[in-house]
């Protein structure tokens, strides 16, 4: 549980419009947004990956993906279901329509 004044800070993060409403004054965005992106790094663990995940899906995100450049790879988790990661040669499914090629994010 964080508190009313507690923050987190992600990589990547988008919200429709009208979920854009809940900024404060100081024009901080007070929620969490519809869409996280992580990028793996030496310096996260898997615990910390899996807090931030579980905080954020938790709390109203609907989709948390953790881009692992190394392996050139996405994991995706969403309130659905099991994670899926996506590898070269497929195509990420946006839960707001379309996809992605996992290719062209690592072009």
């Amino acid at each position: 549980m964080l508190e009313e004044y507690e923050y987190r800070i992600t990589d990547v993060a988008w919200s429709r419009r009208e979920h854009r409403t809940q900024m404060h004054p100081t024009g901080q965005f007070m929620g969490v947004t519809e869409l996280v992106i992580e990028a793996l790094s030496p310096f996260n663990t898997a615990a910390q990956m899996l807090d931030k995940e579980q905080l954020c899906l938790g709390h109203g995100a609907r989709e948390f993906s953790v881009v692992n450049i190394a392996r050139k790879q996405v994991k995706v988790s969403d309130l659905d279901g099991p994670a899926t990661t996506y590898r070269a040669g497929q195509a990420v499914p946006l839960f707001f329509g379309g996809s992605i090629a996992v290719d062209a994010i690592f072009a």
